[in-house]
C-alpha cells in the first residue's frame, strides 16, 4: 500500500503521518535528502528469512527537490513494491 499523505493544514498532516508511524513498532523513517534507490533496495530485498512486509515513511519526498530522474526512478521503485509493503509519504 502505498499512501500520500498531504493538504494545505501542514500540522495536521504532519500529526497524521507521526500517528501512523507510531502504530509499527518496526517502521523504518527514511528522510528525503538521503534516500536513494541503493538504500531502497536493500530495505525491500535484503535478506529476511520469510519476506516479512516492511512499514516505510519517508518524509518530504514529494516537497524536497530531487533531480528528476531520480524523483522519476524512485518513485516507480516504490510503486512497484507497494503491492507487498506499506509505504507513507
Amino acid at each position: 500500500m502505498l499512501t500520500i499523505i498531504h493538504g494545505s493544514d501542514t500540522a495536521a498532516s504532519r500529526k497524521y503521518f507521526l500517528d501512523e508511524k507510531q502504530r509499527f513498532a518496526d517502521a523504518l523513517l527514511l528522510d528525503a535528502d538521503k534516500v536513494n534507490l541503493t538504500d531502497l533496495a536493500q530495505i525491500f530485498e535484503g535478506g529476511g528469512l520469510f519476506g516479512e512486509s516492511k512499514y516505510i515513511f519517508i518524509e518530504l519526498l514529494i516537497t524536497k527537490k530531487k533531480k528528476s530522474s531520480d524523483f522519476a526512478d524512485i518513485i516507480t521503485y516504490l510503486e512497484n513494491h507497494a503491492d507487498e509493503h506499506t509505504i507513507y509519504l
